[in-house]
């Protein structure tokens, strides 16, 4: 027994609709019925046997079933009198509306009620629950008329039953009422108790009023005309019942009325919108005139944004109006966005598509909406940023988005093509304001020319940072020396941390040209890597991925890797090609345990095998510095050491710092006498901390609003870096030993203690920590000398 026949309990809970509201949708909602006969657990019973518990104990379910006899009680034979009522009033004799009406029903019944309850339930099934639907309302009725029709043109044509009397024919008439009765009320309660709204509808209404056209068809046509005209009647009939069409002007025109009525009132809108035909009528196929104009004014009339969300959530659940309710939603939303354009305070609201009908955080990835998202998000922080640098950085991200977006229209044409193209002048309208802002920065540039922040507080330079990228070409000039051989030992590049070497790496690819293939690792993420326990593994996943070739098995020992990168250094061999792998942070291994011994043994092997491929290793600390097992292994490697800027390269930095030649002039004009001197003594050219230094210089200037600095702004802006820049000088800090640290500390100038030990002054002096002048050692950067003596202190 299932879960409908173990209810035995009343459902009071759900309202049951009145006599005649239960007519109505039953003929004009059926969708809505349906969803009342799954309320009431309905749609899963079969039989009447499975739900004669519930039957017998649940009061709302015999009055559902009691107002559905009712229902079609009354409403058939009612519909025959009205039928019959329209045929007298146009002159047909009363005898011959009687006899026809008599005997199209007579035979209608019959056939009507057989077709119900053979058949009924099978085609509700069969033809689904919107097919079955879609046939209520018109099905009916309008088969039930065609029956009558037909009988009385039997009549007046003078038919086969034209000699019937008047008494015959009421009797006849009394016990069809009888019958249609009994059988209608009868197949009501075996469709109902199997929960098939489509059967009802279907089995019973719809094939009696069919049973009743072909009978009355019947007795008019006889012979060879009997099947022609009976077919063509009947798909006449259901065709116009299936899709309205008799209804459908009559629905439209009550709609337009209603809609033009209520226009910009509202009152008057509040009241009609639960009477407009489609809330009514389920089964409305056809869209109602100006219902899209509807939605759209009142979606703009002040405060009435719930009812215009509603009315298009309606909408959007109708047959008909589907189409409707989603063009007129791609015009609200484009209105919406079209007039916050000109309103910044909307733009927070924009750039969380907040606004009323916009998607809000529920839209899907790649929105049509994310551009007009990124403009309003940029013009919001434009509109907060002082800097006129980075204001302009905001506008140019805001017009790239709008125009990408516009690129993607002229090519797009999938299904968001539609909303596509009406959001296009709302884009062109956007990127008009984005360039108006740009506009008015330019007037204030030339009126109030303003410092950019160009200056990267210790981030490794790219090659889109080129401008900033100073000196090295000694550097550049030395490795090309060293690669320019086939083959070979690797070379070791070593120096202190923040000094440039991932800067260099990150411009291999630039300075050495098309003549290398070039592979950047960084071991700084080896931790995190699936061969930290293997690096040599993560090195030939690199270079695989760089040349598009599948990697070594990951669980060979590294004879494999080199014999796959012997391959792959003979190929390089056809095409006349080097390759040159540069690993960043090498001293990473040291973390790794076994890993970094077996991946030194294979640098060591690569390079006394490959001929084409050479490997370059970058390290804060020389092989010696990091230990035996790193001498040991790399005692062929070229060591090569970079230090901080040369005075010509500090000075071109802070001078020339952009590709830009009207910043240049800036900043050339920029400093006060021996302001740049005094830099470059403190920092002493250390190029992370000179990017410190003059990036607090030019926030102190643009905040005064000047353009030229004084010696006090230069004190400023070293005074501040141990703060602005103390991640750099506690990093140079704890790269040193115990010991190292130690030996710092008695270069301080009020230190009074034992002196350290010359050799390991004499380290310090060949990592660039402390220089010799005479026979004196002092530290190298009197900032880093400034910092440690306030660190000592506190």
């Amino acid at each position: 027994m299932d879960d409908n026949s173990a209810k035995t309990t009343d459902t009071p809970h759900v309202p049951l609709p009145g006599l005649w509201e239960l007519a109505w949708l039953l003929f004009m909602q059926p969708i809505r019925l349906h969803r009342l006969h799954e309320d009431l657990g309905l749609s899963g019973a079969t039989s009447l046997w499975q739900l004669r518990d519930r039957l017998t104990s649940d009061t709302t379910l015999r009055r559902l079933l009691l107002r559905y006899a009712a229902v079609l009680a009354v409403l058939l034979p009612l519909s025959l009198l009205v039928v019959g009522a329209f045929l007298r009033l146009g002159g047909v004799p009363l005898s011959h509306v009687i006899a026809g009406v008599a005997l199209g029903v007579a035979l209608g019944v019959a056939l009507g009620v057989f077709l119900g309850v053979a058949f009924g339930v099978f085609l509700g099934v069969a033809f689904g629950v919107a097919e079955g639907l879609a046939g209520v309302a018109g099905g009916a009725a309008f088969g039930v008329a065609e029956g009558v029709v037909g009988g009385v043109v039997v009549s007046v044509d003078g038919g086969l039953f034209f000699s019937l009397t008047a008494s015959v024919a009421e009797g006849v008439g009394g016990g069809v009422l009888n019958g249609v009765v009994f059988g209608v009320t009868l197949c009501v309660f075996h469709c109902m108790l199997r929960g098939e709204a489509v059967g009802v509808v279907f089995g019973v209404v719809f094939d009696v009023a069919v049973g009743v056209f072909l009978g009355v068809t019947v007795g008019v046509f006889n012979g060879v005309f009997n099947g022609v005209f009976s077919g063509l009647a009947f798909g006449v009939a259901c065709f116009l019942t299936q899709w309205q069409l008799p209804t459908y002007p009559l629905e439209c025109l009550i709609g337009w009325a209603l809609m033009a009525w209520a226009r910009g009132d509202a009152v008057r809108v509040k009241r009609v919108v639960p009477w407009l035909p489609f809330q009514r009528h389920d089964l409305l196929w056809g869209p109602l005139p100006g219902l899209r104009t509807f939605l759209i004014d009142l979606a703009e009339m002040p405060g009435q944004e719930a009812m215009a969300r509603s009315l298009l959530a309606d909408c959007a659940e109708s047959l008909g109006q589907k189409k409707v309710a989603q063009v007129a939603l791609r015009e609200i939303q484009a209105r919406t966005l079209e007039r916050a354009a000109n309103q910044p305070d909307r733009y927070p609201a924009v750039k969380t598509l907040s606004l009323p009908f916009l998607p809000g955080e529920d839209r899907p990835a790649g929105s049509l909406f994310v551009p007009f998202q990124i403009a309003a998000g940029q013009l919001v922080a434009a509109q907060t940023n002082h800097n006129q640098h980075l204001r302009a950085d905001n506008l140019r991200i805001a017009r790239q988005a709008l125009e990408q977006f516009l690129s993607r229209a002229i090519v797009d044409s999938g299904a968001d093509a539609p909303l596509l193209d009406r959001l296009q002048p709302v884009a062109r309208k956007w990127l008009e304001v984005v360039q108006e802002h740009e506009q008015q920065l330019d007037e204030e540039r030339n009126q109030r020319p303003e410092l950019p922040m160009l200056f990267h507080q210790g981030n490794p330079l790219r090659p889109e940072n080129a401008a900033l990228f100073k000196g090295r070409t000694d550097i550049f000039r030395q490795l090309q020396e060293d690669l320019a051989a086939p083959g070979g030992a690797p070379v070791f590049l070593f120096g202190q941390r923040r000094v440039g070497k991932t800067s260099v790496v990150n411009f291999l690819p630039v300075m050495l040209g098309e003549s290398r293939r070039v592979v950047l690792v960084n071991f700084q993420q080896l931790s995190g890597s699936p061969h930290r326990a293997a690096p040599f593994h993560e090195i030939a996943a690199q270079v695989a991925k760089v040349c598009g070739v599948a990697p070594p098995v990951s669980t060979l020992g590294w004879n494999v890797v080199l014999e796959w990168l012997l391959k792959l250094d003979e190929e390089l061999a056809k095409t006349q090609e080097r390759m040159l792998v540069a690993i960043d942070e090498v001293e990473a291994m040291d973390a790794v345990g076994p890993g970094r011994d077996d991946t030194l043994d294979f640098l060591r092997a690569a390079g006394d095998t490959l001929k084409r491929i050479r490997f370059l290793l970058v390290g804060a600390r020389s092989p010696d510095q990091l230990g035996r097992e790193w001498t040991r292994r790399l005692i062929s490697a070229l060591l090569r050491q970079i230090d901080y800027l040369d005075e010509s390269a500090a000075r071109e930095l802070l001078t020339h710092p952009s590709s830009e030649e009207r910043y240049n002039r800036l900043f050339a004009e920029l400093y006060p006498a021996g302001g740049i001197d005094e830099i470059l003594a403190q920092t002493a050219c250390q190029p992370c901390l000179l990017q410190h230094v003059m990036a607090n210089l030019v926030s102190r200037l643009n905040k005064a609003q000047r353009l030229r600095a004084d010696l006090a702004d230069i004190r400023y802006a070293i005074d501040d870096t141990p703060n602005s820049g103390s991640s750099v000088l506690v990093e140079l800090w704890m790269e040193l030993e115990q010991d190292a640290q130690q030996a710092l500390r008695t270069l301080l100038p009020d230190y009074d203690g034992p002196r350290a030990e010359p050799k390991l002054l004499r380290q310090l002096q060949t990592r660039g920590y402390v220089v010799k002048q005479a026979d004196t050692y002092k530290i190298r950067i009197p900032l880093f000398q400034r910092w440690l003596r306030q660190r000592e202190e506190e």
